[in-house]
C-alpha cells in the first residue's frame, strides 16, 4: 500500500501529458484493461488536457523518484447540447503497472470525488470491460454498483468483449 504522505495528488497540467499518455498507451496496446484501443499522442493528450470541462476533475498521482504514476478523469457523461445530465460525469482511472493495488487510485479516487461535488455533480455512470475483474473489484471497493450488462457491446482485438456499467452517487 502507498503511504498517503508519500504519493501527492494533484490536477493535471499540460507538463504532465507526457507522462499521462504514456501510461494511458500502456494499458491500450496491453488489450486487455480499457476499452479505449487507439493510442494517443503526447500533442492528442496536451489538446485533451487543456479543452477538459472545468464541471470535470483531472487527477494524477505523483511518487518522489517516480514522477506521475496514475491518474483518474471524471468527465460530464454527457456534453452534446443538453443540460439533464449535467451531474454525472464518467469516470477513467490508469495506474502504471509497477503501482498497481497500492491504493494509488484510492487516493486519486478521494481527490476526484471531491472536487466533482465541489462542481455540483452527483453522480458518476462509467463502462468497464467485463473481462477486466480488478478494474470491476476496484469501483464495487469504492462504492460502486453494477447496474448492467451490455453483452458484446466493444469490439476490441477481433472480438466482442461485454461492458459493465457501474454507477455511484457521490
Amino acid at each position: 500500500m502507498v503511504e498517503p504522505a508519500s504519493a501527492h495528488i494533484r490536477p493535471v497540467t499540460l507538463d504532465d501529458a507526457g507522462a499521462v499518455c504514456a501510461i494511458l498507451n500502456a494499458a491500450i496496446i496491453d488489450g486487455t484493461h480499457s476499452l479505449l484501443d487507439t493510442p494517443f499522442s503526447v500533442d492528442d493528450e496536451r489538446r485533451y488536457i487543456a479543452d477538459f470541462p472545468s464541471r470535470g476533475a483531472f487527477m494524477v498521482a505523483e511518487l518522489p523518484q517516480a514522477g506521475v504514476v496514475g491518474f483518474q478523469s471524471l468527465e460530464p457523461y454527457a456534453s452534446y447540447g443538453m443540460h439533464a445530465f449535467d451531474h454525472v460525469l464518467t469516470m477513467g482511472t490508469y495506474v502504471h503497472e509497477s503501482y498497481r493495488r497500492r491504493g494509488i487510485g484510492r487516493l486519486l479516487a478521494a481527490a476526484c470525488f471531491d472536487a466533482a461535488r465541489r462542481a455540483g455533480c452527483t453522480r458518476i455512470l462509467t463502462e468497464i470491460r467485463a473481462d477486466n475483474d480488478a478494474s470491476l473489484r476496484f469501483y464495487l471497493r469504492l462504492g460502486f454498483e453494477i447496474v448492467g450488462v451490455a453483452h458484446d457491446l466493444a469490439r476490441l482485438g477481433g472480438r466482442f468483449v461485454d461492458v459493465v456499467i457501474v454507477e455511484k452517487d457521490i
